[in-house]
């Protein structure tokens, strides 16, 4: 029985390095989003009273629906990093 080396390193080099779907997406999409959103309102890129992107551009942002980014942003506004204002938009608070 003769055994390629060259295919059976690759096949081990493949494998030793495969990380699952499951142990990089540890987090849901929504929690991302709202830890990237909140550092940003913490770290004074949004300044407080500074307008957030919408909704929608956001979903593009960062390649979500936008029932995932309403959670996130909906999340934000719970805990007071952000606030929104009816027909205004998305706003960043105090820290």
């Amino acid at each position: 029985m003769v055994i390629d080396l060259k295919r059976k390193r690759q096949y081990d080099i493949y494998h030793s390095n495969h990380i699952s779907v499951k142990s990089i997406m540890s987090k849901p999409k929504y929690a991302v989003i709202y830890d990237e959103l909140k550092s940003k309102v913490v770290s004074g890129t949004y300044s407080p009273g500074q307008q957030l992107p919408p909704c929608r551009e956001l979903t593009t942002i960062y390649g979500a629906s936008y029932i995932t980014v309403s959670n996130a942003v909906k999340a934000l506004i719970q805990d007071g990093y952000i606030s929104s204002r009816h027909g205004k938009g998305l706003f960043a608070n105090a820290p």
